[in-house]
């Protein structure tokens, strides 16, 4: 997981990036306070059969709130 700080219209916010992918952490100003809160959270979740190219993922998060969340994606399929 990589941590950075997005800077638009005079305001700042911390983003989580996974690959090419960013998600907004909107209670932290900065990476600064991210890394101040300590490991506070978990995130839990579940992947769904890939079918024409595509998955999707539920997943729940905890820490200063809950959130969950529904995400439909790119993936290959792989044989087991």
């Amino acid at each position: 997981m990589k941590l950075m700080t997005l800077q638009w219209k005079g305001a700042t916010a911390a983003a989580r990036v996974d690959g090419e992918r960013a998600t907004v952490l909107e209670r932290f100003a900065d990476v600064g306070d991210v890394l101040r809160a300590g490991p506070t959270s978990a995130v839990a979740g579940i992947d769904g059969p890939v079918r024409n190219g595509l998955t999707t993922s539920f997943e729940v998060g905890l820490g200063g709130g809950a959130r969950v969340g529904l995400i439909l994606r790119q993936a290959v399929a792989e044989r087991r």
